[in-house]
């Protein structure tokens, strides 16, 4: 077994030599050959590969106890010979068990790659066979598909076949076309896959033949290793015969790859796939047709035999006995039920035939739409075959109504089954029902015998059973056709989808004409013209009158209703004004002002919409409409709609209206937004129709192309710089630093920046729609701007809506202030008359300062909850109004940016078609699995970059927003304790943010596996360098989660005291009593000693001492000052509060008061409070409040000294001191202290 080419001499080697020596090198150089190393083609050689002799064995293999394992030394190797050396092997006595499994290993994988290897070699042969047969196949594919007639045409004798015959046609038919493995429906559903499955085998499969030749230079540097030393040789022998059996495999693998890929791309092998993918669309659209046209047969022959029944019970019913007669008259029913099922049943067969009709002309559709894009490619010729088959696409609103209706249908036909069986099961016993029916019935002298009576009832029982028995096999035929109906409706529905996303992805990107230049407005004359022909213009109102004829009450009815909104828009104004008048008032304390200004302000705005609305409706449902008529029609109801939305927004900023008055918006911006929308209303309105006009004629019109291109450009630029000039008009004319609805300043920078880019967006985002009509993407911009319209509104609306129930809070908050006003009052009285009023004064301070916290804590929570689900809402509809376009990113798939690396994991067990390398390593035994990784390339498009760039964007949105609506919903629910929940909150932003990071950098192709090294080279230099930054982040780690101090907590580090206001990874920040904000690092809360006030409980004790002069009575003393504490209302009295005589000093007696707050927030106004109180109880009572005394001894005093001091004296004796009162002024000897 020699390859092609081989020299002659290797063979006589192994004839004329017998020595072992020499059979190894044979095989060696056999081996070198094959792999092309002697002739410089390792690589390109053909992917067969010539097998060894059995015996041999490697030169360089150290001699050992074991035997060489032997046999002809010019037997090729084959499954039989491996299978005599592995039983040769068992044999051997002198080998442990171990090395013996080990080589039953070596042998079954090489046993297994051998098979392998036969599998890919037959696979090779058939596609081999293929491409050479490939030109055969197509010819005699397309002489099939020629003598296939488009329709059939069932023989005259299928109408005058029996039922049985026809059901079990059908019955044989549908299995043909609808049998799981072997159907038509399955063959031509893998045939419109094959597409798509070459073009990814195509790519596949460079990828599979790189991975299979590394694989197969592993497995070469295997074979070139020496064994271990002392290796038995028959192990060594084992080793290399699995490693060349698993070369073997690789190479047929890699020569099945490459004659699949040149089979793939065989030009026959294209068209051929595409003649079977049409002769199978043929047999099972003809095979659907002979089934439709028999169920058409079968439905006519039972509404014949339902017509011939019903008439049958109606003779049966005339004959039958007086007493009879309701038993004859329930058969009678039963047989007309059938007859209407009947009717049902043929039209759900005609309805069935037309949805599979329509289904199959959009698959041809598509498919040909496919062809010509992939042929001719995105121009503007197939751009406007791709909006036209858009429009003519099938109303999904019209099919999901109809899914909707067969889901009672079918409940229905249920129901009559479930009744049909109930009473066939009744019928099994006829002689009891007989009975029952023979014992109901009052027989006198004068009635026919019983025995007449009684055969009649039972012929009329045996009638009844029988038409049950037709009703149930006619709802179960009805039931089976409904199920084929709503099957035909979803497949329908998905194949709109598809074809609609197919048209979106394209469309948007393919221009609509030339960029604009002067020779653009060289039909714009005769476009005016043509806009304003007279014929289509009397054609549309002869077609009104003639409506107004026919329709004159409905004419009449829309008179009545518009009339008055049209002539009382005066007066309707008016009631708006005193609306917004009343709504101000500071004694307005309901929403209904506001709801009754809201109802005349809509109604006062859909005036003139309602009557161009209906206008467009009679033109679109009049009988004697053309085409024309429905066009202007269509463009009515356009301008209708767009009229509605600006006259909404305009009667909102009336005078003293809803926004002025109600939502208190600034009376400049009303003014601004009001001259804007009327400048819009009373221009736009009718470039809105025109332009729709004249969009909608080309559609239906190719030859009227060039008026949207020379009129319908001009007028669209000339509307989107309207737009951009009353934006402009509305929004930069604001006061800086100012809101930009209320005229309020704005504090906060996120909401300046918010509305600055808002501005800016609304003026630069119509002047880019200009630029995209400009370079003659008209349709595209159309779309674009459609959306963006729908989006303002959106905004707007969830603006109005805010606004309505924030004035349902303001008035709501309104009412409960005044409540808590008179509750306080109520408070405050009776503390007046049980408490002395400087503390009366306090506690009324008290009470108001807690209502007004907890009116302010649920205003918050109500306009946080209000915010989220706006914004909730928000990205519902702008998801619902912009996922048309979404199709249209598909095309950025296309766009490739970069490449990449990544890691595939390459397994080799049991390989298929798609494998790449056996199974096992060489060198050790393997049972039957292995993997290895394999790098390869991954192509980054532009829509990786952009759903990254979304999903960044997604996580900086839900960490912003998610925390907060995770408190509202759920924290407070489950805590109070609110350090815990701003940990819970800064944990899980962080953690959509890393997850976000992840799952954006993965999107670009930047995993773990690229960047680790990278990682960890950096960590090792920040490591040194920034370690304090790193000791700083994994402290801030332990924080949040260990939770020593929460924000909010009162804390002392070192020399700072003060409020944690902020916890972050790097830094704590702490605000001290001076307002000042230090910034800690993280490091020191966790390596230094830290005093944290509130950890576990924010109740804390203050010590106050009080020193009074000696000869005070202490049991005095003591009451007085525990009267003192006892009468502060923040004082708690669990734990009590406690006031000790602690020592005599040195100028008083000493007392310490020791009582405890609930919190730290009150302790200076706590303490002001007592020492206050402390002097005047003191002062009341005549205790003397002691201050350090000091006596002085003078020896010598001057003379002029001791006159001074007798004249002193002598005052002092003239002007007493009162009673009770100092006699000198000294602070209190009061100090705090931890007690």
């Amino acid at each position: 077994m020699l390859k092609d080419g081989q020299p002659e001499v290797i063979p006589h080697m192994f004839e004329t030599t017998r020595t072992s020596a020499v059979r190894i090198m044979a095989m060696t150089v056999l081996l070198l050959w094959n792999q092309g190393v002697l002739t410089g083609q390792e690589g390109t050689r053909p992917a067969t590969e010539t097998p060894p002799p059995a015996g041999s064995t490697n030169a360089s293999t150290p001699p050992s106890a074991a035997p060489l394992l032997t046999a002809a030394a010019d037997e090729p190797l084959t499954p039989a010979v491996i299978e005599r050396l592995s039983r040769q092997a068992a044999d051997l006595t002198d080998l442990d068990a171990a090395t013996k499994k080990s080589i039953a290993d070596f042998y079954q994988q090489a046993m297994d790659s051998w098979k392998q290897a036969e599998a890919r070699q037959v696979r090779q042969k058939e596609f081999d066979r293929l491409v050479g047969t490939a030109e055969g196949l197509l010819k005699e594919t397309q002489a099939k598909l020629v003598k296939l007639p488009k329709e059939i045409t069932l023989p005259p004798a299928a109408a005058n076949a029996d039922l049985e015959a026809l059901t079990s046609d059908i019955a044989t038919l549908k299995a043909r076309i609808e049998h799981p493995e072997t159907g038509l429906t399955k063959r031509l559903a893998d045939l419109n896959g094959e597409a798509a499955r070459r073009s990814n085998r195509l790519k596949e499969i460079p990828t599979l033949i790189t991975t299979a030749q590394a694989r197969l230079e592993e497995l070469t540097k295997q074979q070139e290793q020496a064994p271990a030393e002392g290796e038995a040789s028959a192990l060594t022998q084992a080793r290399r015969i699995a490693i060349y059996a698993q070369r073997m495999a690789i190479l047929r693998e890699i020569g099945a790859l490459r004659q699949e890929q040149s089979w793939y791309e065989l030009p026959a092998s294209s068209a051929l796939a595409r003649e079977q993918r049409d002769l199978a669309a043929r047999e099972l659209s003809l095979s659907q047709q002979e089934v439709e046209q028999l169920q058409t047969i079968l439905a006519r022959r039972r509404q014949q035999d339902a017509e011939m029944r019903v008439k049958q019970a109606q003779r049966e019913a005339a004959l039958a006995h007086p007493i009879l007669k309701p038993l004859a008259e329930v058969n009678e029913k039963l047989a007309q039920q059938d007859q209407q099922l009947a009717q049902k049943t043929q039209r759900a067969v005609r309805d069935l035939a037309e949805i599979r009709q329509q289904t199959q002309r959009l698959k041809d559709d598509f498919r040909r739409v496919q062809e010509m894009v992939n042929t001719v490619g995105l121009t503007e010729s197939i751009g406007l075959l791709l909006r036209k088959k858009r429009s003519s696409l099938p109303d999904l609103g019209a099919i999901s109504e109809r899914l909707t209706a067969d889901a009672d249908v079918f409940r229905e036909l249920q129901l009559k089954l479930f009744e049909i069986d109930d009473e066939l099961t009744t019928l099994r016993s006829p002689e009891l029902v007989l009975g029952q029916v023979l014992a109901s019935l009052k027989l006198t002298s004068n009635d026919v015998p019983k025995e007449i009576l009684e055969a009649q009832a039972e012929i009329l029982l045996k009638q009844k059973r029988d038409l049950l028995t037709t009703l149930d096999r006619s709802y179960t035929t009805a039931f089976e056709n409904q199920v084929a109906l709503d099957a035909a409706r979803r497949e329908l529905v998905e194949q709109v989808q598809q074809f609609r996303s197919y048209i979106d992805e394209r469309v948007l990107w393919i221009r609509t004409s030339g960029p604009i230049s002067l020779e653009t407005f060289h039909d714009a004359r005769a476009a005016v013209k043509w806009l304003f022909s007279v014929e289509d213009w009397q054609q549309a109102s002869q077609v009104l009158m003639k409506d107004l004829w026919q329709s004159f009450p409905l004419y009449l009815l829309a008179a009545l209703g518009l009339f008055p909104l049209l002539l009382l828009r005066r007066r309707m104004g008016v009631e708006i004004r005193l609306l917004g008048e009343q709504s101000i008032l500071p004694s307005c304390r309901t929403l209904t002002p506001t709801m009754r200004a809201l109802t005349w302000t809509i109604l006062l705005a859909i005036g003139w919409p309602a009557f161009v609305g209906f206008m467009a409706w009679r033109l679109a449902d009049s009988a004697s409409s053309s085409l024309t008529t429905e066009e202007i029609a269509r463009c009515l109801k356009v301008s209708a709609i767009f009229l509605l939305t600006l006259e909404l927004l305009r009667m909102i900023t009336l005078k003293k209206g809803l926004a002025s008055h109600h939502f208190g918006w600034s009376e400049s911006f009303v003014r601004r937004l009001y001259r804007g929308m009327t400048t819009l209303a009373v221009c736009g309105t009718p470039l809105v129709f025109a332009i729709t006009f004249l969009s909608v004629h080309q559609q239906s019109d190719t030859t009227d192309e060039k008026y949207l291109d020379a009129l319908g450009r001009p007028l669209f630029l000339l509307l989107l710089a309207m737009i951009s000039g009353v934006s402009w008009a509305t929004m930069f004319r604001q006061v800086p630093g100012t809101h930009l609805l209320t005229g309020e300043p704005v504090e906060s920078p996120l909401i300046q920046r918010v509305q600055t880019l808002a501005k800016y967006l609304a003026v630069v985002i119509p002047l880019l729609l200009g630029v995209l009509v400009a370079m003659g993407y008209f349709y595209t911009a159309g779309q674009l701007a459609i959306r963006l319209h729908w989006t303002f509104w959106l905004i707007v609306g969830l603006i109005i809506l805010q606004a309505i129930v924030m004035r349902w809070i303001t008035i709501e908050r309104r009412k409960l202030a005044l409540e808590q006003v008179k509750q306080m009052r109520q408070a405050a009285e009776e503390s007046v008359r049980q408490v002395p009023g400087s503390l009366a004064t306090n506690l009324q301070s008290l009470l108001f300062s807690s209502f007004k916290v907890d009116l302010a804590a649920i205003v918050n929570q109500v306009r946080s909850l209000l915010r989220t689900s706006l914004v909730i809402a928000g990205l519902c509809g702008v998801w619902f109004i912009w996922a048309d376009i979404v199709p249209a990113l598909g095309i950025l798939d296309r766009l490739e940016l970069w490449e990449t690396t990544q890691t595939v994991a390459a397994s080799a067990a049991a390989p298929s078609a798609s494998s790449s390398a056996p199974d096992g390593a060489a060198g050790k035994p393997a049972n039957n699995t292995s993997s290895s990784s394999v790098s390869g390339y991954r192509k980054v498009t532009a829509r990786d970059l952009a759903v990254a760039i979304l999903i960044f964007a997604a996580a900086l949105i839900a960490g912003q927003n998610i925390p907060g609506l995770l408190e509202v919903a759920l924290l407070r629910r489950l805590s109070s304790d609110r350090g815990l929940h701003l940990t819970v909150i800064t944990l899980v932003r962080y953690l959509i943010f890393t997850l976000g990071v992840i799952l954006a950098f993965g999107q670009i192709g930047v995993s773990w596996s690229n960047v680790q090294w990278l990682v960890a080279a950096a960590s090792l230099g920040l490591g040194f360098g920034l370690q304090e930054i790193f000791a700083n982040f994994v402290s801030g780690i332990i924080i949040l989660l260990e939770r020593p101090i929460r924000e909010g907590d009162v804390v002392t580090v070192g020399d700072v005291s003060g409020t944690v206001s902020k916890i972050r990874f790097r830094a704590t920040t702490i605000t001290d009593w001076d307002r000042k904000e230090l910034l800690v690092p993280n490091k020191e809360f966790i390596t230094s000693r830290v005093l944290n006030w509130t950890l576990s409980d924010k109740v804390n004790r203050l010590t106050i001492k009080v020193g009074v002069a000696y000869g005070s009575d202490p049991f005095k003393v003591q009451e007085v000052l525990m009267k003192c504490v006892t009468s502060i209302p923040q004082v708690l009295q669990n734990p009590p509060p406690s006031v000790v005589f602690d020592e005599f000093g040195d100028n008083a007696m000493r007392f310490t008061i020791r009582f405890f707050l609930p919190d730290l927030e009150n302790r200076l106004t706590v303490t002001h409070q007592l020492h206050i109180a402390i002097y005047r109880e003191l002062a009341a009572a005549g205790i003397e409040i002691s201050f350090p005394q000091m006596d002085l001894h003078v020896r010598s005093i001057p003379e002029d000294w001791k006159i001074a001091a007798a004249n002193v004296a002598h005052e002092a004796h003239a002007n007493p001191t009162r009673e009770g009162q100092p006699r000198s002024s000294t602070p209190l000897d009061i100090a705090d202290s931890d007690g």
